[in-house]
């Protein structure tokens, strides 16, 4: 952050900055007169930063008059002469400015209309460049500084569609301080604004529709950003829309080289509505977060973290979105795009999967995913992926997903194509309201594959179309404990039981029941090895109740005769191995 001037010992610096804001004048008597300069305090500079420059057509209060035939040259001729004084404001009055050669970009100049639907810079048919271009003006060693670019549409539809070549509404790279604000930018053959390398830059409300030409990748977004051309980067794009463009809303990808360890770039309270691709794209860039961003009917995913030639989007963060309608996933993180965070957003109405996740070290925290075309959740790599590891699936509202293709489940942990270990999955919350439900099962291991450490504990899975949990796979290290659905661990009041009973650990870990007659005991099997299950069964007031076990509990010392006493107490605790429930304690005639 810059220091203020200190009071006392930098009048100089004080001097600049009042001049900055304030304007002196003399009267007619000698005297002197002091005013703020409104038009001089909107340049947004430092101190010294205040030449002003108009622009207009064929307008005799401006300094530099347009007559709507390359217009550019005017424009320029402003920015070079702001420039050339150290910085300040070009104003280009409202109309339509023909644009034939690129407008050039240049430190410290604000080039501002008088509205982004006002000042209007439309594309020639002959311009063969981006509208605002200095590509090839900025280096890293040379980078363009405190630019401004406000309060203006920028309008491509006047791009040679024949030409075979594509341009942009702002090309530019190796900016610094630098921001662009408030901008309609329209029908551009190719990106409408994009940039390559950023320190420190802004681009914020900014309307940005139908940019880009279909069928050509890479390129063609709304906003598109490459980043690691710089030795430190960071960049906001916040508070924007995009509509409709060829490709992505919005692309940050990878440059050649690679990105800084101080780089950071974030993407807050964005919109991305029915763009062709992606909504938000991160081709291979790290340390990007998406945070509250809203995208709709996207023909792609919402969201989505990939690999990019060697580059891998590690370290990102994916928090508070709205993702509605997605023509794939919802929320894509691609094999192998570590260290991550998925959490509190809203995926739902998708044609695909609402998340996939195939990369590693992350977690998937507090999200609604719901009335998806297919899974809910799925973790697990892709074929030709490598191994996932390393993830907690925790406290997710996970339902009515399946909508599209039967035989769909909330959660879905997939090893067929590579190893799955070390996964967490608790506190979530996997049902089915719909009337006629879609969801098949809350949670799914399939059988296919290695799995190892894996954790399903303290979920409610109660309510999908046929059951809480559907575990094929055979791996020793799967542990299930603890979920509503399966096997809670709680007390189950079963009341007076009498004749063919069936006691069953789905519902709880303690069953209480009293015998009010002889009774034929069936134990349900247990879907997860090592449940145990507690039996508290107590003769009523009569006693002398009898009770048959069935042949999958083993008894210790190959019987149990329980206690007949009138209102005797009696305990069996159990445990399931697979195939049997084998008596592992017993404490009777506790009343």
């Amino acid at each position: 952050m810059a220091r203020l001037p200190q009071p006392g010992r930098d009048a100089e610096d004080w001097g600049r900055l009042l001049n900055t804001f304030l304007r002196v004048e003399h009267n007619d008597d000698g005297t002197l007169k002091i005013r703020h300069d409104k038009t001089l305090a909107q340049a947004g500079g430092g101190p010294g930063n205040a030449a002003t420059k108009t622009v207009g057509l064929q307008s005799s209060d401006v300094d530099y008059a347009c007559d709507g035939v390359a217009d550019d040259a005017e424009i320029n001729a402003a920015v070079t002469a702001v420039h050339a004084v150290g910085g300040g404001t070009v104003f280009i009055k409202a109309g339509t400015y023909n644009i034939r050669s690129q407008i050039r970009p240049k430190s410290n100049v604000h080039i501002k209309g008088e509205g982004m639907f006002s000042t209007r810079l439309a594309a020639d048919p002959a311009l063969r460049a981006g509208i605002i271009d200095n590509y090839f003006d900025s280096t890293v060693t040379n980078p363009t500084i405190g630019f401004m670019l406000s309060d203006i549409e920028l309008d491509g539809s006047g791009f040679s569609r024949t030409s075979g070549q594509y341009y942009k509404g702002v090309n530019s790279r190796n900016w610094q301080y630098c921001k662009m604000y408030n901008i309609y930018c329209h029908d551009c053959t190719a990106t409408g604004l994009g940039a390559d390398n950023f320190d420190a830059c802004t681009i914020d409300r900014c309307l940005v529709v139908r940019n880009g030409t279909a069928g050509k990748v890479p390129g063609h977004n709304g906003i598109g950003i490459a980043s690691g051309g710089m030795p430190k980067e960071s960049l906001v794009v916040s508070n924007c829309i995009t509509i409709q463009n060829a490709n992505n809303g919005y692309l940050i990808e990878a440059d050649t080289s690679v990105t800084g360890a101080n780089a950071l770039y974030l993407f807050e309270n964005n919109i991305a509505v029915q763009d062709g691709q992606s909504g938000f794209c991160n081709s291979g860039t790290p340390n990007v977060s998406f945070i509250g961003n809203s995208v709709y009917g996207c023909s792609g995913s919402g969201i989505r973290n990939i690999l990019y030639a060697v580059h891998q989007a590690t370290n990102t963060l994916v928090e508070n979105n709205t993702i509605v309608a997605a023509g794939s996933y919802g929320i894509y993180q691609n094999t192998a795009q570590n260290n991550f965070i998925i959490a509190g957003n809203r995926v739902y109405d998708g044609l695909a999967e609402g998340m996939k996740i195939t990369g590693s070290h992350g977690s998937v925290i507090n999200n609604q995913v719901h009335d998806n075309g297919r899974l809910g959740i799925v973790i697990g790599a892709d074929n030709g992926g490598t191994a996932v590891s390393d993830i907690v699936v925790a406290n997710n509202v996970v339902y009515n997903n399946g909508k599209r293709v039967p035989g769909e489940d909330g959660i879905h942990l997939r090893a067929s194509a590579a190893p799955l270990s070390n996964i967490t999955v608790t506190g979530n919350r996997c049902f089915d309201s719909q009337t006629t439900p879609t969801q098949r099962y809350g949670i799914f291991l399939p059988v296919a594959g290695t799995m190892s450490n894996i954790l399903i504990a303290n979920n409610n899975l109660v309510g999908n179309k046929l059951g809480a949990i559907l575990k094929q796979n055979t791996a020793n290290s799967i542990s299930i404990v603890g979920n509503f659905g399966i096997n809670p661990d709680c007390m189950s009041m079963q009341g007076n039981v009498t004749g063919a009973t069936t006691f069953s650990r789905i519902n709880g870990s303690l069953i209480v029941a009293t015998l009010v007659g002889d009774t034929l005991v069936s134990l349900a099997p247990a879907v997860a090895g090592g449940d145990t299950l507690t039996l508290q069964l107590q003769q009523d007031s009569t006693g002398n109740r009898k009770v048959t076990w069935p042949s999958n509990f083993k008894k210790a010392g190959g019987s149990l005769v329980l206690s007949t006493a009138p209102n005797a107490i009696d305990s069996i605790t159990m445990r399931w191995n697979g195939a049997h429930w084998i008596e592992i304690s017993r404490t009777l005639q506790m009343g």
